[in-house]
Protein backbone atom coordinates (compact mmCIF):
# COMPACT_ATOMS: atom_id res chain seq x y z
CA UNK A 1 0.00 0.00 0.00
CA UNK A 2 0.97 3.66 -1.01
CA UNK A 3 1.28 5.61 2.19
CA UNK A 4 1.20 9.14 2.48
CA UNK A 5 3.37 10.53 5.86
CA UNK A 6 1.55 14.37 5.92
CA UNK A 7 -1.66 12.40 5.66
CA UNK A 8 -0.81 10.03 8.62
CA UNK A 9 0.88 12.89 11.03
CA UNK A 10 -2.65 14.83 10.70
CA UNK A 11 -4.69 11.37 10.99
CA UNK A 12 -2.96 11.39 14.01
CA UNK A 13 -4.14 14.54 15.18
CA UNK A 14 -7.67 14.17 13.84
CA UNK A 15 -9.38 11.83 11.36
CA UNK A 16 -9.18 15.16 8.98
CA UNK A 17 -6.96 16.33 6.14
CA UNK A 18 -5.17 19.38 5.90
CA UNK A 19 -4.46 21.33 2.47
CA UNK A 20 -5.03 24.17 0.28
CA UNK A 21 -8.50 24.80 -0.93
CA UNK A 22 -9.82 21.98 -2.79
CA UNK A 23 -11.12 21.97 -6.15
CA UNK A 24 -13.96 20.67 -7.57
CA UNK A 25 -12.90 17.45 -9.78
CA UNK A 26 -12.94 19.15 -13.63
CA UNK A 27 -10.35 15.98 -15.19
CA UNK A 28 -11.96 14.12 -18.04
CA UNK A 29 -11.93 10.38 -16.67
CA UNK A 30 -11.56 10.80 -13.07
CA UNK A 31 -15.00 8.89 -12.45
CA UNK A 32 -13.27 6.08 -13.58
CA UNK A 33 -9.88 5.72 -12.07
CA UNK A 34 -8.04 3.29 -14.34
CA UNK A 35 -8.19 -0.02 -13.19
CA UNK A 36 -10.82 0.95 -10.71
CA UNK A 37 -13.55 -1.36 -11.97
CA UNK A 38 -11.66 -4.24 -12.21
CA UNK A 39 -9.96 -3.86 -8.80
CA UNK A 40 -13.30 -3.14 -7.00
CA UNK A 41 -14.77 -6.35 -8.11
CA UNK A 42 -12.69 -8.55 -6.20
CA UNK A 43 -14.61 -8.85 -2.47
CA UNK A 44 -13.52 -11.52 0.14
CA UNK A 45 -13.84 -12.03 3.51
CA UNK A 46 -10.74 -11.73 6.18
CA UNK A 47 -10.21 -14.38 8.83
CA UNK A 48 -10.08 -12.18 12.56
CA UNK A 49 -7.30 -13.09 15.20
CA UNK A 50 -8.75 -14.42 18.36
CA UNK A 51 -10.45 -12.04 21.07
CA UNK A 52 -9.79 -11.30 24.73
CA UNK A 53 -11.55 -14.32 26.52
CA UNK A 54 -13.30 -11.81 29.00
CA UNK A 55 -14.62 -9.76 25.65
CA UNK A 56 -17.56 -12.02 23.28
CA UNK A 57 -16.63 -11.35 19.83
CA UNK A 58 -19.48 -11.05 17.45
CA UNK A 59 -20.43 -9.99 13.72
CA UNK A 60 -24.15 -10.82 14.59
CA UNK A 61 -25.18 -7.09 14.96
CA UNK A 62 -28.20 -5.47 13.27
CA UNK A 63 -27.40 -3.30 10.02
CA UNK A 64 -23.56 -2.75 8.52
CA UNK A 65 -20.58 -1.07 9.66
CA UNK A 66 -18.15 0.43 7.17
CA UNK A 67 -14.40 1.10 8.62
CA UNK A 68 -10.67 1.04 6.83
CA UNK A 69 -8.25 -1.31 7.40
CA UNK A 70 -4.80 -1.42 5.66
CA UNK A 71 -5.50 1.35 3.23
CA UNK A 72 -8.51 -0.56 2.07
CA UNK A 73 -12.54 -0.07 2.48
CA UNK A 74 -14.37 -3.27 4.48
CA UNK A 75 -18.23 -3.31 5.66
CA UNK A 76 -18.78 -5.57 8.72
CA UNK A 77 -22.46 -7.22 10.08
CA UNK A 78 -24.03 -10.57 10.48
CA UNK A 79 -22.64 -11.93 7.15
CA UNK A 80 -19.14 -11.27 8.35
CA UNK A 81 -16.58 -8.65 6.58
CA UNK A 82 -17.02 -7.98 2.97
CA UNK A 83 -13.58 -6.25 1.23
CA UNK A 84 -15.03 -3.12 -0.67
CA UNK A 85 -11.52 -2.05 -2.54
CA UNK A 86 -8.52 -3.64 -3.22
CA UNK A 87 -5.97 -0.56 -4.73
CA UNK A 88 -2.16 0.10 -4.19
CA UNK A 89 -4.25 3.57 -2.62
CA UNK A 90 -4.99 4.93 0.73
CA UNK A 91 -8.72 4.80 1.16
CA UNK A 92 -9.65 5.94 4.60
CA UNK A 93 -12.52 7.31 6.73
CA UNK A 94 -15.62 6.11 5.07
CA UNK A 95 -19.43 7.05 5.77
CA UNK A 96 -22.44 5.77 4.40
CA UNK A 97 -25.39 8.10 2.38
CA UNK A 98 -28.29 8.77 4.50
CA UNK A 99 -30.17 6.23 1.88
CA UNK A 100 -27.08 3.57 2.89
CA UNK A 101 -26.46 2.93 -1.28
CA UNK A 102 -23.56 5.37 -1.03
CA UNK A 103 -19.94 5.31 0.08
CA UNK A 104 -18.10 8.68 0.66
CA UNK A 105 -14.38 8.24 1.61
CA UNK A 106 -11.09 9.55 0.79
CA UNK A 107 -8.02 7.91 -1.40
CA UNK A 108 -4.70 9.12 -2.67
CA UNK A 109 -5.08 7.01 -5.88
CA UNK A 110 -4.48 10.22 -8.11
CA UNK A 111 -1.91 11.30 -6.09
CA UNK A 112 -2.90 14.00 -3.13
CA UNK A 113 -5.89 12.44 -0.46
CA UNK A 114 -9.24 13.48 -2.08
CA UNK A 115 -12.84 12.78 -1.89
CA UNK A 116 -14.79 9.97 -3.47
CA UNK A 117 -18.13 8.21 -3.59
CA UNK A 118 -18.73 4.38 -4.59
CA UNK A 119 -21.80 2.38 -4.69
CA UNK A 120 -22.60 0.56 -1.46
CA UNK A 121 -21.20 -2.54 -2.57
CA UNK A 122 -17.77 -0.78 -3.93
CA UNK A 123 -18.46 -0.14 -7.51
CA UNK A 124 -19.12 3.04 -9.72
CA UNK A 125 -16.41 5.03 -8.22
CA UNK A 126 -16.44 8.80 -8.31
CA UNK A 127 -13.78 11.52 -7.96
CA UNK A 128 -15.51 14.48 -6.19
CA UNK A 129 -12.17 17.00 -5.48
CA UNK A 130 -9.29 17.32 -7.56
CA UNK A 131 -6.87 19.48 -4.82
CA UNK A 132 -3.40 19.88 -4.72
CA UNK A 133 -4.05 19.98 -0.58
CA UNK A 134 -5.60 16.75 1.17
CA UNK A 135 -9.21 16.05 2.25
CA UNK A 136 -9.54 13.65 4.78
CA UNK A 137 -13.15 12.84 6.31
CA UNK A 138 -16.85 14.24 5.10
CA UNK A 139 -20.51 13.25 4.98
CA UNK A 140 -23.48 14.13 3.76
CA UNK A 141 -26.35 16.31 4.80
CA UNK A 142 -29.35 14.25 5.87
CA UNK A 143 -31.62 14.80 2.73
CA UNK A 144 -28.35 13.13 0.72
CA UNK A 145 -28.15 16.44 -1.66
CA UNK A 146 -24.99 17.79 -0.05
CA UNK A 147 -21.81 17.27 1.02
CA UNK A 148 -19.48 18.97 3.99
CA UNK A 149 -15.70 18.32 4.85
CA UNK A 150 -12.81 20.36 6.38
CA UNK A 151 -9.83 21.40 5.40
CA UNK A 152 -6.61 23.08 7.70
CA UNK A 153 -3.41 24.17 6.20
CA UNK A 154 -0.16 26.26 8.30
CA UNK A 155 -0.14 28.67 7.62
CA UNK A 156 -3.79 29.64 6.36
CA UNK A 157 -5.72 27.52 9.33
CA UNK A 158 -8.95 26.23 9.12
CA UNK A 159 -12.25 25.86 6.67
CA UNK A 160 -15.79 24.30 5.99
CA UNK A 161 -16.83 23.43 2.50
CA UNK A 162 -20.53 22.57 1.00
CA UNK A 163 -20.71 21.10 -2.41
CA UNK A 164 -23.82 19.15 -4.49
CA UNK A 165 -23.93 15.47 -3.64
CA UNK A 166 -21.72 15.30 -7.37
CA UNK A 167 -19.06 17.75 -6.58
CA UNK A 168 -20.26 20.51 -8.15
CA UNK A 169 -21.07 24.08 -6.33
CA UNK A 170 -17.86 23.67 -4.11
CA UNK A 171 -18.25 26.64 -1.52
CA UNK A 172 -16.19 27.72 0.97
CA UNK A 173 -19.02 28.24 4.61
CA UNK A 174 -16.64 28.95 7.37
CA UNK A 175 -12.91 30.04 7.89
CA UNK A 176 -10.67 30.84 10.89
CA UNK A 177 -7.14 31.64 10.22
CA UNK A 178 -5.88 30.94 13.29
CA UNK A 179 -7.99 27.50 14.24
CA UNK A 180 -7.50 23.96 13.35
CA UNK A 181 -10.82 22.74 12.09
CA UNK A 182 -11.70 18.95 12.01
CA UNK A 183 -14.65 17.31 10.26
CA UNK A 184 -17.13 15.06 12.54
CA UNK A 185 -20.33 14.41 10.27
CA UNK A 186 -23.72 16.31 8.89
CA UNK A 187 -25.87 15.60 11.91
CA UNK A 188 -29.30 13.98 11.72
CA UNK A 189 -30.40 17.37 13.36
CA UNK A 190 -29.25 19.22 10.60
CA UNK A 191 -25.64 20.89 12.11
CA UNK A 192 -22.61 20.27 11.20
CA UNK A 193 -20.44 19.04 14.15
CA UNK A 194 -16.29 20.32 13.74
CA UNK A 195 -13.89 19.70 16.89
CA UNK A 196 -11.98 22.59 17.02
CA UNK A 197 -9.01 23.84 18.32
CA UNK A 198 -9.56 27.83 18.56
CA UNK A 199 -6.72 28.80 20.86
CA UNK A 200 -4.23 26.59 19.31
CA UNK A 201 -2.75 24.69 22.16
CA UNK A 202 -3.91 21.10 20.63
CA UNK A 203 -7.04 21.11 23.20
CA UNK A 204 -9.99 20.14 20.69
CA UNK A 205 -13.78 21.14 21.38
CA UNK A 206 -16.95 20.03 19.97
CA UNK A 207 -18.89 22.74 18.07
CA UNK A 208 -21.53 22.92 15.96
CA UNK A 209 -23.15 25.42 12.79
CA UNK A 210 -25.91 25.71 10.77
CA UNK A 211 -25.22 24.66 7.07
CA UNK A 212 -24.42 27.85 6.27
CA UNK A 213 -21.52 28.48 8.35
CA UNK A 214 -23.58 30.71 10.54
CA UNK A 215 -24.08 30.36 14.50
CA UNK A 216 -20.60 28.29 15.49
CA UNK A 217 -21.82 27.56 18.68
CA UNK A 218 -19.67 25.47 21.20
CA UNK A 219 -21.11 22.05 22.61
CA UNK A 220 -18.52 20.15 24.80
CA UNK A 221 -15.50 22.46 26.02
CA UNK A 222 -13.61 20.82 28.94
CA UNK A 223 -9.89 21.18 29.82
CA UNK A 224 -9.16 17.97 27.39
CA UNK A 225 -9.79 16.74 24.27
CA UNK A 226 -13.46 16.37 22.84
CA UNK A 227 -13.78 15.22 19.81
CA UNK A 228 -15.71 12.37 17.67
CA UNK A 229 -19.12 13.67 18.42
CA UNK A 230 -22.22 12.22 16.74
CA UNK A 231 -25.87 12.97 16.91
CA UNK A 232 -28.00 9.66 17.29
CA UNK A 233 -30.13 9.12 13.92
CA UNK A 234 -33.44 10.34 15.69
CA UNK A 235 -31.74 13.34 16.82
CA UNK A 236 -32.28 13.29 20.40
CA UNK A 237 -28.47 12.36 21.89
CA UNK A 238 -24.93 13.36 21.55
CA UNK A 239 -22.44 10.57 21.82
CA UNK A 240 -18.55 11.80 21.87
CA UNK A 241 -14.78 11.04 23.17
CA UNK A 242 -13.04 13.15 26.09
CA UNK A 243 -9.80 12.64 27.43
CA UNK A 244 -10.68 14.05 31.04
CA UNK A 245 -14.49 14.04 30.87
CA UNK A 246 -16.82 16.53 30.64
CA UNK A 247 -16.41 16.97 34.09
CA UNK A 248 -13.02 16.27 35.12
CA UNK A 249 -14.79 12.50 35.31
CA UNK A 250 -11.81 10.70 33.34
CA UNK A 251 -11.56 9.50 29.59
CA UNK A 252 -14.36 8.09 28.30
CA UNK A 253 -17.60 7.95 25.98
CA UNK A 254 -20.25 10.20 26.84
CA UNK A 255 -23.60 10.52 25.76
CA UNK A 256 -25.69 13.98 26.38
CA UNK A 257 -28.20 15.58 25.58
CA UNK A 258 -27.52 17.19 21.39
CA UNK A 259 -26.84 20.60 23.07
CA UNK A 260 -23.87 19.02 25.17
CA UNK A 261 -25.51 19.08 28.45
CA UNK A 262 -26.53 16.01 31.20
CA UNK A 263 -23.46 13.81 29.98
CA UNK A 264 -23.35 10.22 31.27
CA UNK A 265 -20.12 8.13 31.13
CA UNK A 266 -21.22 4.55 29.06
CA UNK A 267 -17.53 3.77 28.64
CA UNK A 268 -14.66 4.75 30.56
CA UNK A 269 -11.59 3.92 29.69
CA UNK A 270 -9.71 0.80 30.20
CA UNK A 271 -7.24 0.58 27.36
CA UNK A 272 -5.17 3.87 27.71
CA UNK A 273 -6.24 5.32 23.99
CA UNK A 274 -6.26 8.63 23.28
CA UNK A 275 -9.30 9.29 20.92
CA UNK A 276 -12.14 6.99 19.86
CA UNK A 277 -13.91 7.60 16.61
CA UNK A 278 -17.39 6.09 16.77
CA UNK A 279 -21.55 5.93 15.18
CA UNK A 280 -24.57 4.91 16.99
CA UNK A 281 -26.47 2.04 15.60
CA UNK A 282 -29.35 2.19 13.67
CA UNK A 283 -32.26 2.18 16.71
CA UNK A 284 -30.58 4.51 18.77
CA UNK A 285 -30.00 1.83 21.51
CA UNK A 286 -25.96 1.09 20.60
CA UNK A 287 -22.46 2.68 19.72
CA UNK A 288 -20.02 1.21 17.72
CA UNK A 289 -16.39 2.38 18.71
CA UNK A 290 -12.40 1.81 17.43
CA UNK A 291 -9.89 3.73 20.13
CA UNK A 292 -6.92 5.18 18.82
CA UNK A 293 -3.29 4.46 20.92
CA UNK A 294 -0.41 7.28 21.11
CA UNK A 295 1.51 6.27 17.87
CA UNK A 296 -1.08 5.80 15.80
CA UNK A 297 -2.00 2.06 16.43
CA UNK A 298 -5.55 1.22 17.03
CA UNK A 299 -7.74 -1.43 18.96
CA UNK A 300 -10.25 -3.33 17.45
CA UNK A 301 -13.91 -2.65 16.77
CA UNK A 302 -16.34 -3.03 20.12
CA UNK A 303 -19.93 -2.24 20.23
CA UNK A 304 -21.26 -1.17 23.34
CA UNK A 305 -25.03 -0.60 24.86
CA UNK A 306 -25.59 3.08 25.68
CA UNK A 307 -27.90 1.68 28.84
CA UNK A 308 -25.50 -0.98 30.13
CA UNK A 309 -24.83 -4.76 29.08
CA UNK A 310 -21.46 -6.28 27.73
CA UNK A 311 -18.98 -4.29 25.59
CA UNK A 312 -18.58 -7.09 22.36
CA UNK A 313 -15.92 -7.06 19.89
CA UNK A 314 -16.61 -7.28 16.64
CA UNK A 315 -13.64 -7.01 14.46
CA UNK A 316 -9.89 -7.92 15.34
CA UNK A 317 -7.26 -5.31 16.46
CA UNK A 318 -6.79 -2.91 13.41
CA UNK A 319 -3.35 -1.55 12.43
CA UNK A 320 -4.44 2.04 12.33
CA UNK A 321 -7.60 4.78 13.40
CA UNK A 322 -10.60 4.68 11.22
CA UNK A 323 -13.51 6.68 10.79
CA UNK A 324 -16.87 4.11 11.19
CA UNK A 325 -20.38 4.83 9.85
CA UNK A 326 -23.23 2.43 11.08
CA UNK A 327 -25.91 1.41 9.01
Amino acid sequence: MLRNSAALSILTVLLTGCGAAPVASTTPGVNSPSGTASALAATGSETASPPSPSIPMTTDIDGTIVFARDGDLYTVGRGGEKRLTTTDARESNPAWSPKGDSIIFASDRDGQADLYTMAAEGSHVKRLTNSPGEEWAAGWSPDGKRIAFATFADPGGGAVWAMNGDGSGLTKIYADANAFIGFEEWSADGSILLAIDKAGGGELDLYAMSPDGKNLTAIVHSPGDDSGGRVSPDGSKLAFWSDKGPRGDGPGIYVSAPDGSDPTAVYRDALGIDIAPLSWSPDNSQIAWVGKFEGGSASAMYVQAIKGGDRRQVTAELPEQTLIDWK
